[in-house]
């Protein structure tokens, strides 16, 4: 006899995860807007946009990085509109070396970079992979964004087409976080909830969207049987 049903269960985990974040980010905010640390990062001069992106490549190609800091540290010190052109501009260079990893070294230099539990996630994406796929991951999965590009180095999506449909909808989606969130103030605590809550949603979305093609697959190779 069940106690609890999945839908309420998974409502319960949302507000756990809503709740942990929330203190998380009220734990952080004194590190990440701090004199002393903003003093660090402003110190670097015209290094600290160098250092931004620089570190969202490491976190795309190492799995064990996350690079959800460095966009709060580089909004509350440079803005939004230049961090998010910043971040852009590391999953750019990140997209094409993790592709290529993939494609030329293969699936065991992947797992030695990202780690088995990430490669398992690539091997779900390997067998939906497409264009349509694609390109709701470059405008809504972020959080996702390293799976999606070594995932499709394991394909055989020439790497002209990746790369278009990275470079033009991951520009699009840029553009209308910098519309939305150009005004946003993210050395506050509600600022910091809002820019988490919204990349949270974005994946949300994209999981469900994921989930469709998955099943669609499935279908698809059961109806062949």
């Amino acid at each position: 006899m069940k106690l609890i049903s999945s839908k309420k269960l998974t409502v319960v985990k949302a507000i756990i995860i809503i709740i942990l974040i929330w203190f998380a980010v009220r734990w952080l905010m004194p590190m990440v807007t701090g004199d002393e640390f903003q003093k660090f990062v402003t110190d670097l001069g015209m290094w600290g946009p160098f250092a931004l992106v620089g570190y969202v490549i490491a976190a795309h190609v190492v799995a064990p990085l996350a690079g959800t800091p460095a966009a709060i540290v580089g909004a509350a010190i440079y803005g939004v509109p230049l961090t998010v052109l910043y971040i852009f501009t590391g999953g750019m260079i990140s997209s094409v070396i993790n592709f290529y990893i993939s494609r030329k070294l293969g699936r065991q230099w992947v797992v030695k970079l990202a780690g088995e539990k990430t490669m398992k996630k690539i091997d779900k994406f390997v067998v939906v992979a497409g264009v349509p796929l694609l390109v709701a991951s470059r405008l809504l999965g972020f959080s996702l964004f390293d799976v999606v590009s070594y995932a499709f180095g394991l394909t055989k999506m020439s790497f002209k087409k990746y790369y278009t449909i990275t470079v033009s909808c991951s520009a699009i989606a840029a553009v209308i976080w910098i519309f939305i969130f150009k005004n946003l103030d993210v050395t506050s605590t509600n600022g910091v909830m809002i820019w988490i809550g919204s990349v949270a949603l974005a994946a949300l979305i994209f999981g469900g969207i994921s989930a469709y093609f998955v099943r669609k697959h499935s279908s698809i190779s059961t109806t062949e049987k």
